[in-house]
């Protein structure tokens, strides 16, 4: 699973986290498949990205920390869901609370993958 662009998602994709509005109303719930009606009300709802698995299995989904930053990319990514864990540990029965937190991972791991990626190499 990852976080896929609504412009780039397909019907048959899986959700892996239910999909809020605005107001905090279900539009889609967590395993449901995308369908092409799906698709239309999340674009129209202003949805800008979900939680999904692409047609292949979970398992050979590229995550972005496994895909950039090698070895130190995915050392990185597993220090910041650590600290979300403990940061959102009271709210793992809360589906938006949860909802915030993968969105928070998201964003804190491009930004520092970002950031890694653009620094200019070490003088020796």
């Amino acid at each position: 699973m990852r976080w896929i662009p609504v412009s780039q998602a397909a019907s048959g994709m899986v959700l892996g986290e239910p999909v809020l509005d605005s107001q905090g109303r279900i539009l889609a719930r967590k395993g449901e498949n995308l369908s092409e009606e799906l698709l239309g009300l999340l674009r129209a709802s202003g949805i800008g990205n979900v939680f999904a698995a692409e047609t292949a299995a979970p398992d050979e989904v590229p995550r972005a920390d496994q895909t950039a930053g090698g070895p130190a990319g995915a050392e990185m990514a597993a220090a910041v869901r650590k600290r979300l864990e403990v940061r959102f540990r009271r709210h793992q029965d809360n589906a938006l609370m949860q909802t915030i937190r993968n969105l928070a991972e998201n964003q804190l791991i491009q930004a520092r993958l970002s950031t890694q990626t653009n620094q200019p190499p070490p003088r020796v």
